[in-house]
């Protein structure tokens, strides 16, 4: 499966099973007219229902700079502020 933004740079890529997503995806964002890496994400290899949930593997920031990677453990996304409630 491919989906492409209307500029025609691609979006999203990975494969489908009987009409449910299976195994890797990678989507993409443009900046500057590039295609970069937005994110990696993993389904299950063999679906078990019709809206199985992704798992994040990867993650890329807006340079282009690998800011998560679950398999080597490498986390470097900003992390929410807290706020104060009033």
């Amino acid at each position: 499966y491919y989906s492409y933004f209307e500029d025609g740079h691609i979006h999203l890529h990975g494969q489908m099973y009987n009409g449910v997503r299976v195994g890797e995806w990678v989507e993409y964002r443009v900046i500057n007219k590039k295609t970069r890496r937005l994110q990696e994400f993993s389904y299950p290899e063999i679906p078990q229902e019709k809206n199985p949930k992704s798992e994040l593997m990867k993650l890329w920031d807006e340079k282009g700079e690998l800011i998560y990677d679950k398999k080597d453990k490498i986390d470097k996304r900003p992390k929410e502020v807290e706020t104060i409630p009033k």
